[in-house]
């Protein structure tokens, strides 16, 4: 199909596709990720809870508490807080973009109870649908994917329900399908190459 050449009204403000997407682009280069740890400390709840876990353990919590969370919403707050941790599992990242959450990942030791001779896992990849099909997401796995390498990991696993060709694409292979909580899934694997020798 041509390309052709759209005259718009002079007093149109609706921007256009490619504008929107010069747009998401420049706000993707915006988006930074950080260790959950590092935003601890701000913001806290009458109980003492941190803004930022609250945020988080509430997206899980409607994401996810239907079908395969396992915890309550305090026992998710109490797990996140676990996970503020730097350079060993189990730690979660936060997407900002400024001041303001956009996202989440964590890595943990063990995310399927009927999979525990499997560790450690991409656990909770999620961002809030009002900031999807930005790359925030593929940026938070990388950046998960990274962490591992870092921290010595061979292979990483996931599962999940629907999204097998996001992760395909990040470079991530089924390894089964399984049922888990009444649901279908696949369980996939990242192999983490070996850096290489220096001579």
């Amino acid at each position: 199909m041509g390309c052709q050449n759209v005259i718009r009204h002079p007093t149109s403000t609706k921007p256009s596709k490619r504008m929107m997407k010069m747009q998401d682009k420049a706000n993707h280069k915006k988006v930074r990720i950080e260790h959950l740890a590092a935003h601890i400390d701000a913001e806290r709840d009458d109980a003492g809870h941190s803004a930022a876990v609250l945020t988080l353990a509430s997206w899980i919590q409607e994401e996810w508490g239907h079908s395969f969370l396992e915890a309550t919403f305090e026992e998710l707050v109490s797990e996140l807080e676990e996970r503020t941790t730097r350079r060993r599992i189990p730690e979660t990242f936060v997407a900002l973009e400024g001041d303001r959450p956009v996202g989440t990942a964590s890595i943990v030791t063990h995310d399927m109870s009927t999979r525990s001779e499997l560790s450690p896992w991409l656990s909770a990849v999620y961002v809030p649908p009002e900031f999807r099909n930005r790359g925030i997401g593929s940026k938070l796995v990388r950046r998960a994917m990274q962490e591992a390498e870092i921290l010595g990991v061979k292979r990483l696993y996931l599962f999940t329900p629907d999204r097998m060709r996001f992760y395909t694409r990040l470079g991530w292979n089924i390894l089964e399908q399984t049922r888990y909580h009444g649901e279908d899934v696949v369980i996939m694997s990242y192999e983490i190459e070996a850096p290489s020798e220096i001579w």
